[in-house]
């Protein structure tokens, strides 16, 4: 029970105000999102500032990232290997997609859960998001729309484990 104030002055207007009172305890009202944190997430973008806004978001998010520029393999390959999902940028440098990477990494091991992201928004993209079964996320990217992507990837894969 809240206590409701009100003071009117003619000419002038009203204003109120709610009392609340304060408690040490905090009741939950909503599931805790913390359902995603301390995941290992293997990051490739080509572009730098990206890579780094990226990291630095998923770091205080509390997961462990490994971000590379997609020039060389064997160390993306060394990080995916321990990754739960891969994030990876659909055009990287020199003709070569994210998709390309992907393929190459499936070849040597298991697949993860993985994010395409892209600001290209062609058919051409989505079709081969879906035919591969791959999670299209757009540029640019909107955190809290990130965040519920990633968390519900990690759930359906921590779910899936024996």
């Amino acid at each position: 029970e809240h206590e409701l104030l009100l003071h009117t002055e003619t000419n002038r207007g009203s204003t109120f105000a709610v009392r609340v009172s304060i408690t040490d305890q905090l009741q939950q009202t909503a599931p805790s999102i913390e359902i995603a944190e301390g995941a290992r997430i293997l990051l490739v973008d080509n572009d730098q500032p990206t890579r780094e806004q990226l990291t630095f978001m998923l770091q205080e998010w509390g997961h462990d990232v490994s971000a590379f520029d997609g020039t060389q393999i064997e160390p993306i390959a060394q990080a995916a290997l321990n990754a739960s999902v891969w994030l990876l940028d659909f055009h990287l440098d020199d003709g070569r997609t994210g998709i390309d990477l992907y393929r190459k990494l499936i070849r040597q091991m298991p697949d993860r859960p993985t994010l395409v992201l892209t600001a290209d928004i062609s058919d051409q993209v989505r079709s081969i998001c879906q035919e591969l079964d791959l999670t299209l996320v757009r540029k640019p990217i909107r955190a809290l729309a990130l965040r519920s992507v990633l968390m519900r990837l990690l759930s359906a894969s921590n779910a899936a484990r024996p």
